[in-house]
């Protein structure tokens, strides 16, 4: 499973200052002094409590620039479409400039591969990143960011990027902008997500000849890229615009869901010359895009402010997403934002935090988001608390209800003032998660270190990252930016550290953890089939195909329309009854767990249901003290069985009755034989009429119960009867 995001720190950063929102200057200094020396982080993962030995992995190292000093370096993306298949994207510090460059494992054996460049790039001054990738299958692979081109007269400009895999071999493809881009200005992308292998949607920004920053949506279709405009919502303010959108995934080849920020000109708002940052959602549907309105919570401002944003998007199904990002509430304060997509519709859930957070949050923000199935998602991001110092935050949703965590940090992490901040979330498909980031040790703000938070068994636990021999002790600075696991056992993670010599080179190691199956919801029962009876129908299925990790403990069959249900402990048939006569009727059936209700399975066609028959029938009179079956006493019965037939499995219950002539234990006998007789004639026709099936229950009540008087002949009559009723 990959995670396709708009990775880097530095667009985030840029997003907020456009927001303006307030930032902890203390870390940024740190992180930016750190920045210029980084190399891409590896190292064994160790959970403590986990109860897992590490796996440690030889470390490959590719060798840093030559001469001219340490420049930038650092990955920001991975993507594994298989547990021994993965390609890291970033950028590595050279003499005549950083180059991007692809890191790949093929059946277990990392690479490096310098990222290709469309014609035209400088080659004194390449400048070259990349941001995202996105792997449809091994071998084909998108991975998109910038580079620098040289335009007329020597000058040069930043160019967005993308380099295509096809069969393992890796090509630039020189990026589609739409008419009014500007050929010199900074053009970039930042998020990718692939359906298919040919068909992938890029996402980022391109600035127009006037100089506005627009949102750019770039599509492959059967392996040709083409620009597509992205579409803004109604008063987006195109004449001093500064759009973008940060992240996409697509769930088939013509649906797709885009997120980011636009500016819109709002008179009476507080934003600087009424020109307010809000959230972007674009949604393609079959094909065509379009803009969504953004659902906010109800504490959100109604001026707006600025400062509205979704930063990352997932969905485990065509119109079920979840899009997460920050809103600003009516008292100017940053929050988690969580929009829901559900069948199609879109809404605000408000993010719970967890305690002790803070009344008035100024960096509250969720950034990553991964659901690997409906109902079963995982954020994460950063809360503050109430000393106003930010935490780690994670938003567990199971069964569609999300509840919070404090994101774990190791022993050495700062108690009192923490600086905890996740950036990426992993979940393996069926198991537990794996979320990454930084935290502020006891040693102070300048040592930050990467965090890897894992959820096993159900519950979070901190792990730490084992830095290579060659990490700076003065300056240990780390970070993980983004992780991928394909399986309970495996995860990859990169990110950044400093060496010892100031010398950037690029490390990668993948490492074992052992996560837990963690329970969720079952599935929808599938195959699901109605058979009509009169006032009934008998609905049969086919057992979920996950019970979710918890044993299913029921099913549940509903009608529409009236809600009408049976429900079972385990078997896949009921009957479900009464029911309306001459009425059409579908059903669904769920399933479920100690967790919750699986979705409802498709719903069958509508099937009509016949007229309900009466149900109970009394065979009588019987001659005093005889239990002989007369002519007109057998055809009751026959009539009686043939109604059975609609019904299929059926309970027959058969009462014996007599009337207060003998004694009460003679009573008993007679009522008993004439219970018997009708059952062996009952059984008689159940043959004739070929019935299987049916369950009788037969028993004796003499002359309790009386229909009538047993004071005359007529009321002693009719108390000598049996009773067949269908249960």
């Amino acid at each position: 499973m990959a995670l396709h995001l708009a990775g880097r720190t530095s667009r985030r950063a840029d997003v907020r200052r456009r927001a303006g929102a307030p930032f902890r200057t203390r870390r940024a200094t740190s992180i930016a002094a750190a920045l210029a020396l980084s190399t891409l982080l590896a190292g064994t993962v160790a959970l403590p409590s986990a109860g897992a030995a590490p796996s440690r992995h030889r470390l490959v190292r590719t060798s840093g620039a030559s001469g001219g000093g340490a420049t930038g370096s650092s990955f920001t993306a991975i993507s594994c479409p298989t547990a021994s298949t993965c390609t890291a994207v970033g950028q590595v510090g050279a003499a005549a400039g950083p180059l991007a460059l692809i890191y790949q494992q093929v059946a277990g054996s990392w690479s490096s591969v310098t990222a290709p460049l469309p014609p035209g790039a400088s080659a004194a001054h390449p400048g070259a990143d990349l941001l995202a990738v996105a792997c449809a299958a091994p071998g084909s692979c998108v991975a998109v960011g910038s580079y620098t081109n040289t335009t007329g007269g020597g000058t040069t400009g930043q160019q967005a990027l993308i380099d295509v895999e096809t069969g393992g071999v890796w090509s630039a493809v020189r990026t589609p902008l739409p008419a009014n881009a500007s050929t010199s200005s900074n053009n970039t992308l930042g998020a990718v997500s692939c359906a298919s292998s040919g068909s992938c949607v890029a996402v980022g920004s391109y600035a127009e000849t006037g100089g506005n920053e627009q949102a750019l949506l770039v599509v492959e279709s059967a392996g040709v890229w083409s620009a597509v405009p992205a579409p803004l919502p109604t008063g987006a303010n195109g004449a001093n615009a500064n759009n973008a959108l940060d992240g996409v995934t697509c769930t088939s080849n013509t649906d797709c869901v885009a997120v980011g920020d636009y500016v819109a000109t709002v008179p009476g708002s507080t934003c600087t010359n009424h020109a307010c940052q809000l959230a972007l959602l674009d949604v393609e549907t079959s094909g065509v895009w379009s803009s969504q309105i953004v659902p906010l919570p109800s504490n959100a401002t109604a001026g707006p402010a600025t400062g509205d944003l979704l930063s990352a998007v997932s969905c485990p199904s065509t119109g079920e997403c979840v899009a997460v990002g920050s809103y600003v509430d009516t008292k100017g304060n940053n929050r988690a934002l969580l929009d829901v997509e559900t069948a199609g519709t879109w809404g605000a859930v408000a993010a719970p935090l967890p305690a002790g957070a803070s009344a008035a949050p100024n960096t509250n923000a969720l950034v990553s988001v991964t659901c690997t199935a409906v109902g079963t998602c995982v954020a994460v991001g950063q809360y503050d608390n109430t000393s106003e110092f930010p935490e780690g935050l994670i938003e567990d949703d199971v069964g569609g209800a999300w509840s919070p965590v404090s994101a774990p940090t190791p022993s050495d992490g700062r108690a009192l003032q923490p600086d905890v901040a996740l950036n990426s979330v992993s979940c393996a498909p069926g198991a537990g998660c794996v979320a990454v980031g930084s935290y502020v040790t006891n040693l102070g703000d300048l040592h930050p270190r990467a965090l890897v938070d894992a959820q096993l068994g159900g519950t979070w636990t901190a792990g730490y990252v084992q830095l290579p021999n060659d990490a700076s002790r003065a300056q240990p600075y780390s970070t993980l930016s983004q992780v991928d696991c394909t399986t309970a056992t495996t995860c990859v993670a990169v990110g950044l550290y400093v060496t010892l010599k100031n010398v950037p080179g690029v490390l990668l190691d993948a490492w074992s953890i052992a996560l837990t199956s963690i329970p969720v919801a079952p599935a929808a029962p599938t195959n699901v089939v109605a058979v009509a009876g009169h006032g009934q129908a008998t609905i049969r299925w086919t057992a979920s195909a996950s019970d979710g990790g918890s044993p299913i403990t029921g099913y549940t069959a509903t009608a529409s329309p009236g809600g009408a249900t049976c429900t079972t402990t385990g078997a896949t048939t009921c009957r479900l009854w009464p029911l309306s006569g001459n009425a059409s009727y579908s059903f669904t059936v769920s399933a479920e767990n100690e967790l919750g209700s699986s979705p409802q399975s498709a719903s069958t066609r509508g099937l009509l249901v016949p007229t309900a028959v009466a149900t109970r029938t009394t065979v009588g009179p019987f001659a005093p003290n005889s239990a002989l079956l007369t002519g007109a006493l057998r055809a009751e019965i026959v009539a009686f069985a043939k109604r059975i037939v609609p019904y299929g499995g059926t309970v027959v219950s058969v009462v014996g009755y007599s009337d207060n002539r003998a004694s009460p234990a003679a009573s008993l006998l007679v009522s008993r034989r004439r219970a018997l007789a009708v059952v062996a004639c009952l059984r008689h026709q159940f043959g004739v009429l070929r019935i299987s099936g049916i369950a009788v229950m037969i028993s004796q009540l003499g002359s309790a119960d009386p229909v009538a008087s047993n004071a005359t002949p007529a009321g002693r009559a009719k108390n000598r009867r049996v009773v067949m009723t269908l249960s």
